[in-house]
């Protein structure tokens, strides 16, 4: 199973990011000076992150990383910390193949049911906006 991922397009001074695999525009509204927080599944994408290394290759998100990783922009793995200090929450999965060429919602199912329970948590208000990638 690949790992569930979200990314935050921040209105403000407060944002949340979460997914897999960091976005370089994750990375550059952190260089903008919007804080940033990054919520994933895996541990050592977490760590890259925060340590300012890039836990994948993606042209220029190593220095930029350098520069923004462990600072304004923050990974973690605490859905709950990442809501509360949010208010948008920007939902990018992808949208995987089965085995029978349709279309997996696991991704999405995921991402929502963690960010639901988390922002019912923080009894609050927020905005959530989903993107779906389509792999063919």
């Amino acid at each position: 199973m690949r790992n569930k991922h979200v990314t935050i397009r921040p209105i403000s001074k407060k944002s949340w990011f979460f997914r897999n695999k960091l976005e370089g525009s994750s990375a550059i509204f952190a260089k903008n000076g919007i804080p940033t927080i990054g919520v994933d599944i895996n541990l050592s994408s977490i760590k890259s992150i925060n340590k300012g290394q890039s836990p994948f290759f993606e042209n220029g998100l190593d220095k930029l990383l350098s520069e923004v990783g462990g600072k304004t922009l923050i990974a973690t793995n605490d859905y709950d910390d990442a809501i509360s200090k949010s208010n948008l929450t920007y939902i990018l999965t992808a949208t995987p193949s089965n085995q029978d060429g349709s279309f997996s919602n696991e991704q999405i199912e995921s991402a929502l049911i963690s960010s639901a329970k988390a922002l019912k948590k923080s009894n609050k208000n927020d905005i959530i906006k989903i993107y779906d990638r389509i792999y063919l």
